[in-house]
């Protein structure tokens, strides 16, 4: 990505990069694609919970709290928007995004202009000051949140 920005493209490229360390977690057990890792649980669940960089580890500790009761998919790269992504995500009754983001704009948002059950879970309005974890807590995307989140329609 970087390479590209300096070295190809002509003219202005903005370059994204994730707070926080990227979790061990999410580089194991897990469909590893270079642009995606999806992690399955048994069965066929219906719902999918997706995000991506630091966000991922909070993801995980979600899907552990419900039982894996539901699929995750971590996005290494959120744009463009591919093809195999849209398949993956058709699978699914019910698609919660759940990102460290402002939530107009957000990537949640094209996906669901695509026509995908897509669920947003990302900021909202004035942020106040405080800590992250507080901050993260109250905007819905820890763990726990996360996990209540999912659980919330009981069809995880």
């Amino acid at each position: 990505c970087l390479e590209k920005a300096v070295e190809q493209d002509r003219g202005l490229s903005a370059v994204r990069y994730p707070r926080g360390k990227q979790c061990e977690e999410t580089q194991k057990d897990s469909r590893a694609e270079t642009n995606f890792r999806l992690f399955a649980a048994e069965g066929e669940p219906k719902t999918l919970a997706v995000t991506y960089g630091r966000l991922a580890k909070e993801l995980l500790k979600a899907r552990e709290l419900n039982g894996e009761k539901f699929d995750a998919l971590q996005l290494v790269e959120i744009f463009p928007i591919r093809d195999e992504i849209i398949e993956i995500l058709k699978r699914y009754d019910r698609i919660v995004f759940f990102e460290e983001c402002y939530r107009f704009g957000c990537i949640g948002e094209k996906y669901a202009a695509l026509g995908l059950p897509v669920e947003i879970t990302a900021l909202d309005g004035f942020v106040r000051h405080s800590s992250p974890k507080t901050l993260l807590d109250e905007a819905g995307l820890t763990a726990r949140k996360m996990a209540e989140k999912i659980l919330d329609d009981g069809t995880a």
